[in-house]
């Protein structure tokens, strides 16, 4: 007689040992086909084990953020409280009202969702994409602190202005190289310090302006070399002061001039003057001269040594000893630009002279940059309508006619603002006759 256990045995001859696990599930016990009751709810109730506190359903793919808290909570929940639906593919709907750890969860079988907790916190999390899709206006107010960050690249691309306020401190660090394109820039208002660990770069395609309404200090360490290709104008209506601890040298191609109502040049050694100048001055004091030409003066004051000794005696009818001649070399008379009157004053104007410096007339500039003295000391910045009239719920402000004309006249106040009465609309009049209801009576 055959059993079964020896068809078991000739099965297992003819198609090996897989007919020993055909039909049952990996874990052993359950439907075979691994769907109903799964092996969590074999030999178990039906009701979702997440709502007996079996389990605890968990978002995934938001664990480990540096310095963000997302500890997940796995106190179990209390039956009946918990309310879990849960699909055959793993999607789980849950409304947990269990003291303490009241939550909403909504999640994916991939782990993606939205969970909610006790405290009102609110966690999304996906474990691909988000894609966030607004077409109308969007609004995010964050009470607290906010941080944010990426793993990868960011891109923002904003098709209108962006704007972007911050009321206290804003640093930013950038690990590699930083561009910043822009058609203009305009700094208003507050502080600003550059510190560049390495070569700084600079480059204007048109006019440079650096204007500074107040002192201004420029250190250099090592070389510094101010190049121009035309004219340089160094102007200051102070006193100017440049010196060396090494050589200075002052050199033209065309002209030097130095003009001044006291000029002072000093010099342990060296030499002054050239084979084509001519000096004019007062009084010349020296140890010695020499000249190759003759000398002209109406009075000579001194001994006389030489032709020039012989020439004196005989004028004099003084006895001479020794012989001697006399070549007569004229005096060269060759004349240059002399230190007339009107020369001597070209330093203080015209081209050649000094400059007329005036920086800012008015504080124009300055006030138009700072607004401290035009919102008489109540803001630094242009305000808004809304900042006016924030500033004027105090009396002091609404009492100060200066103020308020400054901010009339930027038209960000009403100029009828003073009007506590608004003026009078009239009335609509209709041309229309004025309807009449009518009514069939019945005889």
């Amino acid at each position: 007689m055959t059993t079964s256990q020896d068809k078991l045995i000739d099965q297992i001859n003819q198609k090996g040992e897989s007919v020993t696990t055909r039909g049952v599930h990996p874990d052993g016990t359950g439907d075979p086909r691994g769907q109903n009751p799964t092996p969590l709810y074999d030999g178990k109730p039906s009701t979702n084990a997440n709502s007996t506190g079996r389990i605890k359903h968990q978002l995934g793919g938001y664990t480990g953020i540096p310095g963000v808290d997302v500890t997940k909570d796995y106190t179990p929940s209390q039956y009946p409280f918990c309310q879990t639906q849960e699909s055959l593919s793993g999607h789980v709907i849950e409304i947990d009202d269990t003291r303490g750890i009241e939550r909403l969860l909504i999640k994916h079988s991939t782990g993606s969702g939205i969970e909610m907790r006790s405290d009102g916190t609110i966690i999304i999390s996906t474990m691909h994409n988000q894609i966030t899709v607004v077409n109308g206006k969007q609004t995010i107010r964050v009470e607290g602190d906010a941080e944010m960050q990426y793993d990868g690249n960011l891109s923002v691309s904003v098709a209108g202005d962006y704007q972007l306020d911050v009321k206290g401190n804003m640093i930013t660090n950038v690990g590699e190289d930083m561009a910043e394109t822009s058609k203009n820039k305009t700094t208003v208002t507050g502080n600003k310090k550059d510190m560049v660990n390495g070569t700084r770069y600079q480059a204007t395609t048109k006019s440079f302006t650096d204007i500074s309404l107040k002192d201004r200090d420029t250190v250099v360490k090592g070389n510094h070399d101010i190049v121009s290709e035309k004219e340089t104008t160094v102007a200051s209506t102070g006193n100017v002061r440049i010196s060396s601890e090494a050589e200075m040298v002052v050199a033209s191609l065309q002209s030097l001039q130095i003009g001044s109502q006291l000029t002072n040049v000093f010099g342990s050694t060296g030499t002054m003057g050239g084979e084509g100048m001519t000096m004019y001055a007062q009084n010349l004091f020296g140890t010695s001269a020499t000249f190759t030409e003759g000398v002209a003066a109406p009075t000579f004051h001194g001994d006389l040594n030489g032709a020039s000794a012989i020439t004196r005696s005989q004028s004099y009818n003084e006895n001479v000893t020794s012989g001697g001649s006399i070549t007569n070399t004229p005096t060269n008379t060759t004349q240059t630009l002399q230190p007339t009157a009107a020369i001597m004053t070209a330093h203080l104007n015209g081209p050649a002279g000094t400059n007329d410096v005036k920086i800012d007339v008015g504080d124009k500039l300055l006030n138009t940059i700072d607004r401290t003295q035009k919102t008489q000391g109540i803001s630094n910045t242009s305000q808004t309508t809304s900042q006016v009239r924030s500033s004027m719920k105090d009396e002091a402000n609404l009492n100060n006619k200066d103020y308020t004309a400054n901010a009339v006249a930027e038209g960000t106040l009403n100029p009828e603002f003073v009007n506590t009465v608004p003026a009078s609309t009239g009335r609509m009049v209709s041309s229309e006759a004025t309807p009449k209801q009518t009514r069939n009576l019945v005889t």
